[in-house]
């Protein structure tokens, strides 16, 4: 393994080929490597091939420098959301058997002591100027003479990666990432070069932000990492680093929208790519993204288990809100509740074959067997084919909430008529167990500007979008969502608040 393989090749060897920037500084991408190198040493000498390592840092150029070494050396990679709770930890080193970590201080200090004390080797990652941990190493002790690496031969058919499904809808799983997965860059459908300034908004730790992680670095472009998340601080570091290009999730492109207007005039000369990830992208949002910036809103499909899988790089107003067509490498097709492939504009579950696909669930056999139909992932999401070729997304297959009359509702339909009130900022469906054992509709909604609409004029102006069956019956006004670490509204939180 090399991990010049993995870097733009007119970017080795230039110590003015900027990588990663972070708090006012910049990394040059032969700095970066030099790191990665000095690294590698250090975990070859520290751990074996397969080892698990995990690594919880937050968006920095360490975790940066960590990953790349453990692909560099053939050491385990298990890259840990910096906002981890200890419940979740206990969960992740149950199922993982992990026994080493790379953490920040400022987590250590924040965990438990039996947590931490669960593990056989811990490292400290301390900022310059914060005084060490007595009792643990600091992961100063890994960095040492790149002269004392030897070069590794991996299968690439082997997993690389252990990364954590979001748990937006449910418990997160461990997805094991194969390393063939790392070298098979999707960015040939992007404008990306050395002149990219590229924002990564989620955390670095999660599979979307490492797929263009090493995208953005096979084709050579600079990366902002973020310190904190945010519409804020996106806007601060978009205009504070003149970032070109931008990835996060729909709901944040939906608030940098609402930004003031004296901001959006700075961002807007600047800006060249925007992709959303993570969730589907209303039509609306895309549409007043380009009145408002003059560029597309690029959309990418795809789960963690499967990379990326659909694209949506179309600028015609009536494709807008599709989730667009399968990238390369991936196959795609629709099955009916019946089992058939369904015919065009027929909804159907997302089934799908690709060149990304993961190794499995780690040490969860059952649950990897039953994601497969004869090779074919199960995604459960629902959507259907138009005619030309474009996927529409139409729902989650487990999040269809049954009326008392025996209807199928699908939240996102609702969701969608809500959002299309010049009122509504954003809106959540989610259904909820009634007494009768049925489920009723609930809909969570933010406003632009807060008291400026009521329950009964919500209702009223659904009747006329919606079949009664799909009204909500209870309606709940809210300042802002509950977000996952990956920025998607975290449904099981909602849901939470009505049992409180």
């Amino acid at each position: 393994m090399n991990v010049e393989s993995l870097i733009a090749p007119n970017c080795l060897n230039k110590q003015d080929c900027i990588a990663l920037m972070h708090k006012d500084k910049s990394y040059s991408y032969q700095f970066t490597i030099d790191k990665i190198k000095s690294l590698s040493a250090g975990l070859q000498l520290n751990f074996e091939i397969n080892e698990p390592l995990i690594i919880c840092l937050p968006n920095d150029p360490e975790f940066v420098f960590f990953l790349y070494a453990c692909i560099n050396t053939g050491v385990l990679a298990i890259p840990v959301a910096h906002t981890v709770t200890n419940d979740e930890f206990s969960r992740l080193i149950k199922t993982t058997r992990a026994t080493n970590i790379i953490v920040s201080d400022e987590k250590a200090k924040s965990m438990d002591s039996q947590t931490l004390e669960a593990f056989e080797k811990v490292f400290i990652s301390v900022e310059e100027g914060h005084e060490k941990q007595e009792r643990y190493s600091t992961t100063a002790f890994l960095y040492m003479s790149p002269d004392l690496f030897n070069e590794v031969n991996v299968d690439l058919e082997k997993t690389a990666i252990i990364t954590s499904t979001t748990g937006s809808t449910g418990t997160p799983k461990c997805v094991e990432i194969p390393y063939k997965n790392i070298f098979k860059p999707i960015s040939s459908s992007f404008p990306i070069n050395q002149s990219s300034i590229t924002i990564l908004d989620n955390p670095l730790q999660f599979s979307g932000s490492i797929n263009l992680l090493f995208n953005f670095f096979y084709f050579g472009a600079q990366i902002v990492l973020s310190v904190g998340m945010g519409i804020n601080n996106l806007a601060s570091d978009l205009l504070h680093y003149k970032a070109t290009h931008l990835k996060a999730s729909p709901y944040i492109f939906n608030e940098l929208l609402h930004l003031p207007d004296r901001v959006l005039k700075q961002i807007k000369p600047q800006l060249q790519l925007c992709i959303a990830i993570g969730a589907n992208t209303p039509a609306e949002i895309k549409h007043n993204f380009r009145k408002k910036f003059g560029i597309p809103l690029l959309s990418i499909y795809g789960q963690t288990e499967t990379g990326p899988c659909i694209l949506n790089a179309a600028q015609k107003q009536d494709k807008l809100g599709a989730l667009g067509e399968a990238v390369n490498g991936t196959q795609i097709k629709l099955i009916t509740s019946s089992g058939q492939q369904a015919a065009i504009n027929e909804i159907g579950e997302i089934y799908c074959k690709t060149e990304r696909m993961m190794n499995g669930y780690f040490n969860d056999s059952i649950n990897t067997e039953n994601a497969f139909v004869d090779g074919w992932y199960k995604s459960g999401d629902l959507a259907y084919q138009d005619e030309d070729g474009f996927y529409w997304f139409t729902g989650r297959k487990k999040n269809i909430i049954v009326s008392e009359i025996g209807q199928n509702i699908i939240p996102e339909e609702v969701e969608n008529a809500l959002t299309d009130h010049p009122a509504i900022k954003a809106a959540a469906v989610i259904g909820i167990t009634s007494d009768n054992h049925w489920e009723k509709v609930v809909a969570f909604i933010v406003l632009n500007t807060p008291n400026t609409l009521s329950k009964t004029e919500v209702i009223d102006y659904l009747k006329s979008k919606i079949s009664f069956f799909k009204l909500p019956e209870e309606i709940c006004f809210t300042a802002e969502f509950p977000l996952t670490s990956t920025g998607k509204i975290d449904k099981v939180k909602l849901k939470k608040t009505l049992s409180a």
